[in-house]
């Protein structure tokens, strides 16, 4: 680290003397040790952003620019857009998708496996005798109430 770097650290550090800037020397110049999932994810931040740049410049640049730049091999432009509609489709269809294999695994309420034992409480005898304040003991919900 220069001379001038270890005056800058510090000015910063609001001291004037030498011996306050050597104290701040050791802080500024200490080696910094990344792991190798910060330097991986590093690099595949980096390597998005450039995928999305040559992404953009290839949906949006037109052909004879592409072949002025030397570009003659790349995909058609149609799945410029075809890719991310296709994937904006997928999402809401695995949501869709989510939804309707929650409502076919829920027992249905004669079901043995939706029941009450000994140890589940009632919802509104869990809240008397509560006051507004007062947090009631845990409880089921009936399933009336839920389906």
């Amino acid at each position: 680290m220069s001379e001038a770097a270890v005056a800058v650290v510090g000015a910063d550090a609001g001291g004037s003397s030498n011996n306050d800037s050597k104290q701040h020397m050791s802080v500024a110049s200490g080696a910094v040790h990344a792991s190798t999932a910060e330097v991986y994810g590093f690099a595949f931040w980096l390597t998005t952003f450039v995928a999305y740049g040559v992404y953009l410049l290839w949906a949006f640049l037109p052909e004879p620019w592409l072949h002025a730049l030397g570009i003659t091999y790349y995909p058609n432009k149609y799945w410029a857009l075809a890719v991310p509609s296709f994937l904006v489709f997928t999402f809401f269809w695995l949501a869709f998708l989510y939804w309707a294999l929650n409502l076919w695994l829920v027992a249905p309420l004669d079901s043995k496996d939706a029941h009450q034992d000994i140890h589940s409480g009632d919802l509104w005898q869990s809240w008397r005798g509560c006051g507004p304040h007062d947090v009631p003991k845990i409880a089921d919900i009936p399933l009336s109430t839920v389906s």
